[in-house]
């Protein structure tokens, strides 16, 4: 659970990101390289990625436990090699590795050896995916408001107002991120600090059975809710709807309402409704579930 204080400046300057950020992608799968559980459906990528890693992986991975906000440029940020050439121009991460083991090694290099191993393939499902996030946490903001739209995303908890302090009033960047496992705020100098969350899967193509595998759930956790229940829980790690879940699972989308209805009065994952999407995600309890 992921709590963060907000300010009345901070609340009047709450917003999504336009799009899809590369670098937000980059920063959230660096992360799922790290992990040693809590990946969810994501264990297919990890697999596949591992076994092509460049050699400056040790690098990114420094920069983005220690300092992951020079990872994210502000200026041209949504196109990559926009981002690559404000990065470059900073100098920011070359000044991070000055007298370090990595200062020889050159950055903006890796970074695109990288991207184009780890995300780049799967840019299409990123984009759609995020998009459909955007386009749903829009329409919450739109009829429900500031509370509703921080609501919706079941790991965060934040309290208003506080005093205003040097660290506070920036406002807030909202950057779903289909690779994120957890959310992650990323924040330094005068802008608006970012967070990053997962986000929500909505029955894009790419999360066709055929195209992604079905997580397969520990046995401990199988005998704890059964098989089907484990799989859907792993499934919902990064969240999607009744239908997609329904293909996912090979089962009717009746049977998966009788399984996420007894999920949900476990407290395991929450549910959505805006209009007639449907939107499955994890609780905090259900991801420490997963995580335990």
């Amino acid at each position: 659970m992921l709590h963060i204080r907000l300010t009345w400046h901070d609340l009047t300057r709450i917003g999504l990101a336009p799009c899809a950020d590369p670098f937000g992608e980059i920063v959230a799968s660096l992360d799922l390289l790290r992990r040693r559980s809590g990946v969810g459906a994501f264990g297919w990528w990890r697999q596949r990625v591992r076994t092509r890693l460049p050699a400056s992986m040790p690098l990114l991975l420094w920069l983005s436990r220690t300092a992951p906000e020079l990872l994210m440029p502000a200026a041209g940020r949504h196109d990559f090699e926009a981002g690559l050439t404000a990065l470059k121009e900073l100098g920011t991460i070359e000044e991070a590795l000055t007298g370090s083991q990595l200062e020889a090694r050159d950055p903006i290099q890796a970074l695109r050896d990288y991207y184009e191993i780890a995300v780049a393939p799967h840019w299409e499902t990123i984009r759609s995916q995020v998009e459909a996030d955007r386009e749903m946490r829009a329409q919450i903001l739109l009829e429900n408001g500031v509370d509703a739209l921080l609501t919706s995303l079941p790991w965060l908890q934040w309290s208003y107002p506080v005093p205003e302090g040097p660290e506070l009033g920036r406002g807030l960047s909202l950057v779903p991120a289909y690779f994120a496992a957890a959310p992650t705020m990323i924040g330094a100098g005068p802008n608006p600090p970012r967070l990053l969350y997962p986000a929500a899967r909505l029955g894009t193509p790419a999360a066709k059975p055929r195209q992604v595998r079905v997580p397969v759930p520990s046995k401990a956790l199988a005998a704890l809710l059964g098989p089907t229940r484990a799989e859907a829980l792993l499934i919902l790690a990064v969240g999607c709807g009744t239908s997609e879940l329904a293909e996912r699972l090979g089962v009717s989308p009746s049977a998966v309402s009788k399984h996420t209805a007894v999920l949900r009065e476990a407290g395991l994952i929450t549910t959505h409704r805006d209009r007639n999407t449907v939107l499955h995600s994890l609780t905090p309890l259900g991801d420490a579930l997963l995580r335990s």
